[in-house]
């Protein structure tokens, strides 16, 4: 009677472990990162009874998570990259909206101030329209800082979140090292703690939300969790923090340090493709960095042209021209790799991008007194023959080293002119200019910009001087004319100022600078930020400026597509996941009853058992 009862108590107690364990999994069934467990059970060994082996009946052998590496492999893969994607365009999307908002584009504001200097050319003598240019200037300049003002703004809210998400990395790791050593201590032979083992997976996918985490696991069941190279976060019940800390030349520009047992290791960008942390390096470092480089040469472009053509001209007090803008050319970075004569160091990326946001932050118009403006050029023409009208140079400026500003040195005084100026003879015969005076060294030919204009230039390409001039109103006879300096400053024997013929020359060439092309693109935003000085002029103030515009544009669209696809990617991934290993109602709901009837079915064995036996004593 004993064996029977014994086998209906093995039942009952097989009946009740998997009852507990399907209640179990129905309480569970919203517990993220819960794996279905189910009980193993097997026959007892059975005992020889001469004639055979009778069973002793079940015996319980584990309680086991439905689990499948590979699966969860996919899975944290999928949601690394899927919070890289979500995390880049969230910012992109920023970066784009600041860059095409109306209020904020410069492509409105460049073209606006040269629409207010062009309001000069009518009557260069008046205040009030030169008024209205600096106002326009300084409509530029204010959207400039507004816009490197959004830019900081988002590149501070970006270190905030990785300083944040750095924080939260370490206490997710914190936490996966102290369950590795529980699991370690309540793990008995192939009994492992089902639960705390979810927990620990789950972890581990919160940690791949924050930064792409590599498992590998130990013989005794615990992880060991590296990031970026191999660099180990978690080592079974240890935990190595991440640290943010400044670079030494650019303090903006945050990095991830590993405090391993050898020391502090500075982790490079590269090596962090996944989780929110990589969206956030990344975005920074392809879109945010490349908008306020571009921004910086900008502006440093735009100060430097116009400081120079406005050092070409002459004021309302026929004083030489000052500059228009703050001077940013002290700013200026070369070419990551080269050796800055400035400082002395060699250029990297991190010194280019803090030259280019100082640059941008420093952006200012420096003129406020209307008269001051060089509206007029500083030479002027006159004709050899006092019985003839001096007619023949209507428009004339004079440039030094045009588009190169490591040869522009703005002195403050008249361009350095032959002796005398030059002597210009027109021979209507061949219907072109030459120089007569001096005899050599000089040359004109016609400026191809310039329907109708010519250019004056010397021979030998050291001496930069370039005079541009335009003759309009000449006679069919021959002529000669002179091109000189103007008087300058005040005629200290009458006490006046020396002033001569209002004229628009220098502001003319002002305003071609808006249609120049004085800007070449950006080489590598991740790598630099700056052209070598051989790279060809491709574009003006506005195109450049829309280049931007349009690259951050399409790397929006890139990441908005990417990320689209990988939403996609991690739900059939999480479903193939679940259907495996997650709770189904349906199927816990047959196991109660299929469970219930096991157990009421052992619990009939018993009692028969119980019956029997009673019933033997009772024949005694």
């Amino acid at each position: 009677m004993s064996s029977i009862f014994s086998i209906g108590l093995s039942g009952l107690n097989s009946a009740k472990a998997a009852l507990s364990t399907t209640s179990h999994n129905i309480g569970h069934v919203n517990t993220p990162g819960y794996h279905r467990q189910r009980v193993s059970q097997a026959a007892a060994f059975p005992s020889f009874e001469g004639y055979g082996y009778l069973g002793r009946g079940v015996e319980l052998t584990a309680v086991n998570r439905v689990y499948n590496r590979y699966l969860e492999r996919q899975l944290a893969n999928a949601t690394t990259q899927d919070a890289n994607y979500a995390t880049q365009l969230n910012t992109l999307a920023q970066l784009d909206d600041l860059l095409g908002d109306p209020a904020t584009s410069l492509s409105t504001s460049i073209s606006g101030m040269f629409k207010s200097l062009q309001g000069i050319n009518a009557s260069p003598e008046s205040i009030p329209a030169r008024q209205a240019a600096i106002n326009g200037m300084q409509a530029f300049a204010g959207n400039v800082q507004l816009l490197n003002t959004r830019l900081e703004e988002l590149r501070q809210g970006t270190n905030t979140q990785i300083r944040a998400t750095v924080s939260q990395v370490n206490a997710i790791a914190s936490q996966i090292a102290d369950i590795n050593v529980q699991i370690q201590s309540l793990s008995q032979a192939d009994a492992m703690p089902n639960d705390l083992l979810d927990q620990r997976d789950q972890l581990v996918l919160d940690l791949n939300k924050l930064v792409k985490a590599d498992v590998t696991v130990q013989s005794d069941g615990r992880y060991t969790i590296s990031i970026g190279s191999g660099q180990a976060l978690v080592a079974s019940g240890e935990h190595f923090p991440l640290e943010v800390v400044e670079n030494a030349v650019d303090p903006q520009k945050l990095e991830i340090a590993y405090a391993g047992s050898n020391g502090t290791v500075r982790i490079p960008d590269r090596l962090f493709d996944g989780g929110s942390l990589s969206g956030l390096i990344n975005s920074k470092a392809e879109a945010i960095n490349r908008a306020q480089a571009d921004l910086g040469r900008l502006v440093i472009e735009v100060a430097d042209q116009m400081n120079r053509q406005s050092s070409l001209g002459r004021d309302l007090y026929n004083e030489q021209g000052g500059p228009l803008f703050k001077d940013l050319n002290g700013f200026r970075p070369l070419a990551v790799g080269e050796v800055n004569p400035a400082t002395g160091q060699v250029e990297t990326l991190e010194s280019q991008m803090k030259a280019y946001r100082d640059a941008a932050a420093n952006f200012s118009v420096v003129v406020s007194d209307p008269s001051r403006l060089a509206v007029g050029s500083s030479l002027k023409a006159g004709s050899l023959d006092a019985t003839q009208p001096v007619q023949p140079v209507i428009t004339s400026i004079w440039q030094t080293a045009p588009g190169n500003h490591e040869d522009y040195a703005p002195t403050g005084k008249a361009p350095d002119l032959p002796a005398g100026g030059f002597e210009v003879r027109y021979d209507a015969a061949s219907s072109s200019f030459v120089v007569a005076k001096p005899a050599t060294g000089y040359e004109i030919v016609p400026n191809g910009q310039a329907a109708g204009g010519f250019i004056l230039r010397a021979t030998d390409p050291a001496n930069k001087l370039t005079i541009e001039f335009k003759a309009e109103g000449m006679g069919k006879d021959d002529k000669t004319f002179t091109i000189g300096n103007k008087a300058s400053g005040l005629d200290t024997a009458e006490g006046k100022a020396d002033f001569q013929p209002a004229d628009n020359a220098n502001m003319l060439e002002m305003i071609k600078i808006q249609t120049k092309d004085t800007m070449s693109s950006t080489p590598n935003g991740t790598t630099n930020f700056t052209p070598p000085g051989s790279a060809i002029k491709t574009t003006n103030f506005e195109g450049f400026f829309g280049q931007l515009v349009s690259f951050v544009g399409s790397k929006t669209n890139e990441v908005k597509v990417a990320a689209e696809a990988q939403v996609t990617t991690l739900k059939e991934t999480y479903l193939a996941r679940e259907s495996f290993s997650g709770v189904n109602l349906d199927e816990e709901a047959a196991n109660l009853i299929r469970y219930q009837q096991a157990y009421q079915a052992s619990s009939k064995v018993i009692q028969i058992a119980q019956q029997i036996f009673s019933d033997l004593l009772q024949m005694r």
